[in-house]
């Protein structure tokens, strides 16, 4: 009996052994669950972020090309508005020619009057 004592109280006791083994694999099991879920909460986010991150990507990649087309843009704006002031410049140098040779004509007309009139006046003096 005191085997069969003995053999009862093993049993038990594995039983309860068993019973602790149990219950701490269900907590493990509840811990194994939550981690996932968070797991499964951070994935999802990181999935969001990086179409954010994609989106952002896209934009920047549209920004570069239209402030490149731009800089294009006004540089051939800069570059007409240059070979204008070139032309208006060399228009300018033209003109300035033009109104020193009309200013050398004037005075050589002034210079010819001046010229007849003391002619008259010399002739004048002479018949004198």
């Amino acid at each position: 009996m005191a085997k069969a004592k003995i053999e009862l109280n093993s049993e038990v006791k594995f039983g309860a052994i068993l019973e602790d083994i149990n219950s701490k694999f269900d907590i493990l099991i509840e811990g194994n669950k939550v981690l996932n879920e968070k797991v499964d909460r951070l994935e999802t986010r990181m999935d969001r972020m990086e179409n954010r991150m994609d989106r952002m990507e896209n934009r920047m990649e549209n920004f570069e090309l239209e402030t490149r087309s731009n800089f294009q843009t006004a540089f051939n704006l800069l570059s007409n508005i240059d070979d204008e002031i070139k032309d208006i410049k060399l228009e300018i140098t033209d003109i300035k020619k033009k109104i020193a040779n009309k200013t050398d004509i004037n005075r050589t007309a002034v210079l010819e009057k001046r010229v007849k009139t003391m002619e008259a006046q010399l002739l004048k003096l002479q018949a004198v």
